[in-house]
């Protein structure tokens, strides 16, 4: 995924995380500094979740970091292992 901080934000860290049912997974944890605002950089992260048979769960991506940002190319790809 690339990401920027937004024209307004302040030059900081850009922090984004996997969410499974609103709990950040910790070890998903991609961290970006950019140079300036509106400065694409690309990160990546990758991380098992455990679902049940028979049962579902909800995976989200979410900016953890103090920032509003900016995406483009966000790809989420799950697959099953049995």
């Amino acid at each position: 995924m690339n990401v920027a901080l937004a024209a307004d934000a302040t030059v900081a860290p850009i922090e984004v995380a996997v969410r499974v049912s609103g709990e950040t997974l910790a070890p998903s944890l991609a961290i970006s500094t950019p140079a300036a605002v509106s400065e694409y950089n690309s990160i990546s992260a990758t991380t098992l979740v455990d679902v049940p048979a028979g049962c579902c769960t909800q995976i989200s991506l979410a900016n953890v970091g103090p920032s509003a940002i900016d995406t483009q190319n966000v790809d989420l790809i799950v697959e099953r292992v049995a």
